[in-house]
């Protein structure tokens, strides 16, 4: 597996590779903090999988936020003196008071995929890339002719997809696949790209 760390063209930090993947949990991902995007694919299809904050499963019940106006006064002083974690601990403190589940290390809910936007191009060719731009945000997937644009606006709440280049082909907008009714075997990597 060939994957490499790059500058991008104004020095910003990103990561690229010329690995392809069918496989979501190799893709590179952005967001805006309420939805996003899951970029994956190679040169016979480009997938997008949109997820948004309100669609995941439910492991365990949800807990009450700390009652922390009680304790307000103490916080800001501890924050105005710059003791961030004593002010953490603090909250911490109050939250295990008040529901002693929160002395328990909890996971996120996993979240679920709403659907997932395959484009398959009449023509593609090597080399396929795939990269990510830190600090934009922007996942860019293509190979020389034509590229795919990822973007999570935070401004407009909208994942946003830009296909330049020689756009001639399918675009499918589908529901998620089931993994019990697909059930193929997943390598543990990503291949390269033939």
């Amino acid at each position: 597996m060939e994957v490499k760390l790059i500058a991008m063209i104004s020095g910003v930090n990103g990561f690229g590779s010329r690995t392809c993947t069918d496989d979501w949990e190799h893709a590179l991902i952005t967001g805006n903090g309420r939805q996003g995007a899951l970029v994956y694919g190679g040169p016979r299809a480009l997938r997008v999988t949109f997820s948004h904050e309100r669609l995941f499963l439910p492991v365990g019940p949800p807990l009450d936020p700390p009652n922390t106006v009680r304790i307000l006064p103490e916080l800001r002083s501890l924050l105005y003196g710059g003791a961030y974690q004593q002010a953490a601990d603090r909250v911490l403190d109050l939250a295990i008071e008040e529901n002693p589940a929160y002395a328990e290390l909890r996971q996120i809910d996993p979240l679920v995929p709403s659907a997932t936007l395959t484009f398959r191009p009449l023509t593609s060719s090597s080399p396929y890339f795939r990269e990510c731009d830190f600090t934009s945000g922007v996942v860019t997937q293509g190979w020389p002719g034509f590229a795919q644009e990822v973007f999570a606006s935070r401004a407009d709440d909208v994942i946003a997809i830009r296909l330049t280049g020689d756009i001639n082909g399918v675009l499918d907008l589908a529901p998620p696949e089931d993994p019990r009714s697909n059930a193929r075997p997943r390598s543990p990597t990503p291949t390269p790209c033939a």
